[in-house]
């Protein structure tokens, strides 16, 4: 069972970042939490945007995070990453660098807007524009992903694969899985059979709803010993983009 981790339940020094290998072009320290890739759920954060093109031709989401809980996360996130490749970067690229300068070359996927700190990220997609995100409202129903929409309040399930490296430039590497859109939508009433693919369980519903939180309190030591099985298939994804797209996955 893919196991899905809350932002408070994620001890980031546990975090795991091994030598980096060439997937898709890019070389990543693919991430592990506990032996497995960690799928992490952030809930009820607004998007500015709904999903947009930049001028790179990339599709990119914004979401602001006024939660401090979710600020701090993800501000201790990317300092883990800096740090992680300041300790090992001699080791993996058989050089040496000065800390000013992994700074200097550090992305980051946080910027401020006023007073607003803003979450950015990338979307993994087809050549036809399709992508393996699946979207669905409140009613647990799937949706296409065109019903993401400017000011929507959105509940996240998004996977940390690691950090990316590009030229001198590096960055984490996130990739989205499974969005729920927390205000009413129209609702489909039907739904063909989608073709499962193999990063979270597909069709099934995957966000730890309101209802669940106390008994996932009370058994939260035994979650520990739930077994992510499809690790090899995640890292196999990394490398290869899925070719197989439907109606529900076009933006």
């Amino acid at each position: 069972m893919t196991k899905i981790n809350k932002c408070k339940n994620i001890d980031i020094p546990s975090l795991e970042f091994n030598s980096p290998e060439k997937i898709n072009n890019k070389y990543i320290s693919c991430c592990t939490y506990q032996g497995e890739i960690p799928f992490i759920q952030i809930q009820n954060v607004k998007t500015l945007s709904g999903f947009y093109k930049t001028k790179q031709q990339k599709f990119k989401i914004d979401m602001i995070l006024n939660n401090e809980e979710y600020y701090r996360f993800f501000m201790n996130l990317e300092l883990a990453c800096i740090n992680s490749v300041a300790s090992n970067f001699s080791k993996w690229f058989g050089e040496n660098t000065k800390d000013e300068d992994l700074e200097s070359s550090f992305v980051s996927f946080l910027k401020l807007k006023g007073m607003e700190t803003i979450l950015t990220l990338p979307l993994e997609y087809n050549a036809d524009y399709s992508t393996d995100i699946e979207v669905y409202n409140y009613n647990k129903e799937r949706v296409p992903c065109d019903y993401v929409k400017e000011n929507n309040n959105l509940t996240f399930i998004i996977r940390f694969n690691g950090i990316q490296f590009a030229r001198n430039k590096f960055a984490p590497c996130w990739s989205i899985s499974q969005i729920k859109i927390n205000k009413d939508k129209p609702i489909i009433k039907e739904i063909e059979s989608i073709k499962k693919l193999p990063k979270l369980s597909k069709d099934t519903y995957h966000f730890i709803d309101e209802e669940q939180n106390i008994i996932q309190e009370e058994s939260e030591e035994d979650s520990a010993d739930d077994i992510f099985n499809d690790h090899d298939d995640i890292i196999q994804n990394l490398v290869e983009q899925y070719r197989e797209s439907d109606k529900f996955n076009k933006i």
